[in-house]
């Protein structure tokens, strides 16, 4: 059997011309072998970081590279492997490209990078595209009024997310006096303490998960402390049988506000004689003798109420005595 590799001393090594083939001396050795067999080592890809991204924007770089121990990177290829029909890539021969008109989805993108000798090696990249984020809706509560002393408020605040969830609260007082606590300000729900008369505005505001912001405005109006009203039931009466009627004429005043009802009441008396309840001013008709006492109670629009007292004496009916009788003495 004859060999027709190259032997050691052979003159044939390294004494060829170069045509782009590997060699593993200073030059090509002439035949068909090599002598030493040279092994390519294949290159590295890299196809970089995954990605995320939220609509509107809809466009990534991918910033690949390649390497190569035993030569250089003659070529690359990128190729989407898999996502949506959407997504064009800008120069599908460049390390580093652009993808553009990108849609809602889970996109994976493939480089491939070959080497001079034509050894190849591939590496995948994701991109997540989200769809656009919809903002929170926020409701501070309903508008308030309290009277002092009186000085607490609740705030009762809500948010909504309807494509995630709601990461933060946050109540700020916006205007009003200087006064006024709020014992948790990243709580939906909160109090707001040691409030003095005024109007106050407080706002809440929520951040959703991927950071939308929105506001709302709540008010709270703290009125001064109510003056109660002054009842006054009128002075009181005696009548003398046979008359036996009488005139309630009661009256309310409220200096910080209105009376808006008058309630009588009877106390004491021989009998029930009230015929109207609920009128400042009221008739008492067939009264019989004794000792009447009447109570009227006076309420303003604020709930205060004050009472009075007024007492109607009925007396007997007065009789003069008849006058003697004229005596006629007769002597005999």
């Amino acid at each position: 059997i004859t060999d027709f590799h190259l032997q050691v001393n052979s003159p044939c090594i390294n004494t060829g011309t170069n045509v782009g083939l590997p060699y593993s001396g200073s030059a090509p050795d002439i035949g068909y072998a090599e002598y030493g067999a040279v092994t390519n080592i294949a290159p590295t890809a890299n196809a970089g970081l995954d990605q995320n991204i939220t609509l509107p924007t809809n466009s990534i770089n991918l910033s690949g590279s390649g390497t190569d121990p035993d030569g250089t990177i003659a070529a690359y290829l990128w190729t989407k492997v898999s996502g949506p029909t959407a997504g064009t890539i800008t120069s599908t021969t460049n390390a580093a490209t652009s993808v553009t008109a990108l849609v809602a989805g889970v996109y994976k993108f493939e480089l491939k990078v070959t080497d001079n000798n034509g050894a190849f090696n591939t590496d995948t990249m994701q991109v997540i595209v989200f769809a656009p984020n919809i903002a929170p809706t926020v409701n501070a509560g309903l508008v308030q009024s309290i009277s002092l002393p009186s000085n607490n408020s609740n705030l009762t605040g809500t948010g909504n997310d309807v494509d995630g969830f709601i990461s933060a609260y946050k109540w700020t007082k916006i205007s009003g006096p200087a006064s006024g606590t709020i014992l948790n300000s990243t709580a939906s729900a909160t109090t707001v303490t040691n409030l003095t008369e005024g109007i106050y505005q407080f706002q809440l505001q929520v951040t959703d998960n991927n950071g939308a912001i929105v506001t709302d405005i709540m008010q709270v109006t703290v009125n001064a402390a109510n003056i109660p009203p002054v009842a006054n039931a009128g002075a009181d009466q005696s009548i003398v049988l046979p008359v036996n009627t009488v005139t309630l004429s009661g009256t309310g005043t409220d200096v910080d506000g209105t009376v808006v009802s008058y309630k009588w009441k009877q106390i004491s008396g021989p009998v029930d004689k009230l015929t109207s309840l609920n009128t400042a001013v009221t008739v008492l008709n067939n009264l019989i003798e004794g000792t009447y006492q009447f109570e009227l109670t006076v309420t303003d629009n604020k709930g205060a109420s004050d009472t009075d007292t007024t007492v109607v004496n009925v007396n007997a009916a007065f009789f003069a005595p008849a006058p003697a009788a004229n005596t006629i003495k007769v002597y005999p």
